[in-house]
């Protein structure tokens, strides 16, 4: 029996297997350095043909693999759905946040657990009010992993853009839970 040498191509797409095989293990939410000599179009093909979804950032010089939240996507336009679910759902924040300050008290009173009129003279919006006015909407519950984390990830985004600030609760602007400062 005569025995063959595998070529270059055929350990080359061993490797970039073993390397996607072993990002499978990556929580959702994280991404790895690629490693070197992997090329752009062999990684892509081998992320085609796994069930996980994956996108691809092309860093020049480097590379990196980004575990998408969710592994239920199309592989078309994959990284636009995703960053355009959570500019909507900042965009929603921003709208609920702006309709907080022009509405008068009695209409915040409604989405509020106690009497927030301390907080809303303040500016100060709490999390349980966005949540009971976003978290029915169809841009909330549609979100990768649901109304909740949409709505955390919306903050956290508006926090990193100073729209935000989180601040301490020290049960003086009405009932507990996180509140925030409008800027």
């Amino acid at each position: 029996m005569k025995y063959f040498e595998p070529s270059e191509d055929a350990l080359e797409v061993q490797r970039v297997y073993d390397f996607v095989k072993s990002c499978e293990k990556m929580p959702a939410g994280f991404s790895c350095e690629v490693t070197e000599g992997v090329r752009y179009n062999q990684l892509q093909q081998m992320i085609d043909m796994m069930k996980i979804r994956f996108v691809i950032i092309d860093h020049g010089d480097t590379l990196e693999l980004y575990r998408l939240r969710t592994d239920s996507v199309s592989k078309h336009g994959i990284r636009q759905a995703e960053s355009g679910d959570l500019i909507e759902v900042t965009n929603r924040i921003i709208e609920v946040c702006k309709d907080y300050l022009k509405s008068d008290t009695d209409k915040v009173n409604r989405y509020a657990q106690a009497d927030i009129s301390i907080a809303h003279q303040n500016r100060i919006i709490q999390y349980s009010y966005l949540f009971r006015r976003l978290g029915a909407s169809a841009v909330f519950r549609n979100y990768p992993n649901g109304a909740t984390i949409a709505l955390r990830e919306g903050i956290e985004q508006l926090i990193e853009k100073d729209f935000l600030t989180e601040i301490e609760n020290d049960g003086t602007m009405g009932a507990g839970g996180k509140i925030y400062q409008i800027n």
